[in-house]
């Protein structure tokens, strides 16, 4: 059935995605606060998505799941620049291959976009620690991704799965929004 399951999800999500892109765009990334505000919101949703994604096992499938793991470098980032805790979103997701999949697309995605950001952020006067926004650069983790990605052959009510996890991450992050505004 999923022969190009990232072209299903990415159409699946696209609203969701614009919805999220466009929050983010609210941050000034030039500025300090704004930067570490987008820090706060990414630790809000990834950290315990991380979490969730080893507790179901998503090593078992991405064998280079501890170098993608991006929690340690936000971590260090919110940390240098003084934020010593984050308030954490509870991840309410079906478990199970199919929905670690559509998470997972959601995350690696945002890897992908953070070069842009990367590149927003580089206006800022103040000194960034960007381990979070360039982690991965150069190791082409997103090509990676959409080989393994397309390569699942999951049934149509997995594809369903992994639809309805990647929205709800997207829901996370406008959550983690809401709570921060």
């Amino acid at each position: 059935m999923s022969k190009n399951l990232r072209t299903v999800l990415r159409r699946e999500t696209q609203a969701d995605h614009a919805t999220v892109d466009r929050l983010v765009q609210t941050l000034d990334l030039s500025a300090l606060t704004g930067y570490t505000d987008f820090l706060r919101l990414h630790a809000a949703v990834l950290l315990p998505l991380e979490r969730w994604l080893e507790h179901d096992g998503v090593a078992v499938e991405l064998r280079d799941w501890p170098q993608r793991a991006r929690s340690r470098a936000l971590l260090n980032d919110l940390a240098h620049h003084g934020v010593r805790s984050v308030p954490q979103i509870d991840i309410a997701l079906d478990r199970g291959f199919a929905a670690r999949a559509g998470a997972l697309y959601v995350i690696e995605g945002a890897r992908l976009g953070s070069r842009v950001l990367a590149n927003a952020s580089e206006g800022c006067p103040s000194p960034l620690s960007r381990q979070f926004l360039l982690h991965g650069r150069g190791r082409g983790y997103w090509p990676s991704f959409v080989k393994w990605l397309n390569g699942l052959e999951l049934s149509r009510e997995d594809v369903g799965v992994a639809t309805a996890a990647a929205r709800g991450v997207f829901r996370q992050y406008e959550k983690a929004f809401a709570h921060a505004a």
